[in-house]
């Protein structure tokens, strides 16, 4: 990672308000954090439908020309665009369930750490630790969550979240706190089990606490040096926050689409889960129970 520099996008961190989960797309990753919109996105794939949906199918996989026909064959219908498109949207409408939800926008949190002196004094003193490479980042950077966890929230700001829960979210008896930042889920930067999410948050005090830990974690002295190592400046990270409806479910985990240590293999999906807690898989407290799909011969 040292040798190679992460690009990334100007953020937006001025105008958004609170918003559905189902109202964002993918362009508003600049404003409420990748894992945000990649949500809205797939909201709106399931809604609505797309020309890419069949993509992954549709490239020449050598010596074949394409995956159509074992896509065909597993869906039992005709290898014909539309009605394949038509036939694997159906299929993932049966399947799939997104847990309604809200993001907060990056805006929320820069007001948060405007409205403390303390914290942007601190902040200052992070930044210039980490242009002269001192030992004192890890210590700056507990101080800063420290101080993050201490501050109250403005009135105002906790109102329009409660207001935004009560609209959105009637009805919810445990939600689930998450991170979406900038700086993860991109490209050539995953940074998976980085950030915070808090899982069975089913009280008004532990909401608005579990958002400021979402909100620090984006200081910690690991994400904070793993971002140094990549070239992610400190002026340019951003932290959104998913409030979304707790499912229960009786295994849990991460799937991966992409081979870690060969990105040439295509068709072979892992996933890592586990019947107790999703973090301990994130986290790698846990030793998981791993699946591996082939998903060209009909896995």
């Amino acid at each position: 990672w040292a040798l190679h520099q992460v690009r990334m996008e100007v953020p937006d961190a001025e105008g958004a308000s609170i918003a559905s989960l189902s109202d964002l797309r993918f362009a508003d990753r600049f404003r409420y954090g990748t894992k945000a919109a990649n949500l809205g996105e797939l909201f709106y794939l399931l809604d609505n439908g797309s020309p890419r949906l069949l993509g992954y199918y549709q490239l020449p996989r050598p010596p074949r020309e394409n995956l159509l026909n074992h896509l065909a064959d597993f869906l039992k219908v005709e290898n014909q665009s539309k009605v394949l498109r038509t036939a694997a949207r159906e299929f993932l409408r049966e399947l799939i369930t997104i847990p309604r939800g809200i993001a907060l926008p990056f805006r929320f949190q820069r007001e948060f750490l405007e409205s403390s002196p303390q914290i942007q004094q601190t902040i200052g003193k992070l930044k210039m630790a980490l242009q002269l490479g001192a030992r004192e980042v890890d210590s700056l950077c507990v101080s800063l969550q420290n101080l993050i966890r201490k501050t109250r929230i403005p009135d105002e700001m906790r109102e329009t979240i409660d207001e935004m829960v009560t609209d959105h979210l009637l009805g919810v008896s445990s939600f689930v706190v998450r991170s979406s930042s900038n700086a993860e889920d991109l490209e050539d930067f995953s940074a998976a089990g980085v950030y915070e999410s808090i899982n069975h948050v089913t009280t008004v005090d532990n909401l608005f606490a579990s958002v400021k830990e979402v909100w620090a974690s984006l200081l910690s002295p690991r994400s904070t040096r793993l971002r140094q190592e990549v070239g992610i400046s400190l002026d340019d990270s951003y932290m959104g926050v998913i409030i979304q409806e707790e499912v229960p479910s009786q295994l849990g985990g991460v799937m991966v689409t992409v081979n870690p240590t060969n990105k040439a293999d295509f068709r072979n999906v892992y996933l890592n889960c586990s019947e107790t807690s999703v973090e301990h898989i994130v986290a790698g407290e846990e030793l998981p129970i791993q699946y591996l799909f082939n998903t060209v011969e009909g896995g």
